[in-house]
């Protein structure tokens, strides 16, 4: 797997756990803490679409995914997509490692 792309899933299970500690934090009666943690949050989806480009084409797939289901309304689709990122949305080219091309004899 491609570093890139391992990296991209530790920061949506680091988000996605903060965002479970503020809803347990707000449900326990710490607010503070629980506005901490959805900040926190906030702030590494923020990063985690901004920080990855498409090879191919430029684009970068976590805005382009961001943009798409906010657009929806559909959370839930939004965090599945972030989860199993393979391909570019845009251009549809794999994420993954590309193979090196063989040396060619001069």
């Amino acid at each position: 797997m491609n570093r890139s792309i391992a990296l991209y899933r530790a920061i949506t299970a680091l988000w996605f756990a903060l965002l479970t500690a503020a809803l347990s934090f707000a449900v326990v009666g710490s607010p503070r803490i629980a506005l901490a943690c959805l900040f926190l949050a906030a702030g590494l989806v923020g990063f985690q679409t901004l920080a990855f480009r498409c090879r191919t084409c430029g684009a970068r797939p976590g805005l382009w995914l961001l943009a798409i289901w906010t657009l929806l309304l559909d959370y839930e689709l939004y965090i599945a997509d972030v989860v199993l990122l393979r391909r570019c949305p845009k251009c549809a080219a794999g994420l993954g490692p590309t193979r090196a091309e063989p040396e060619r004899a001069a």
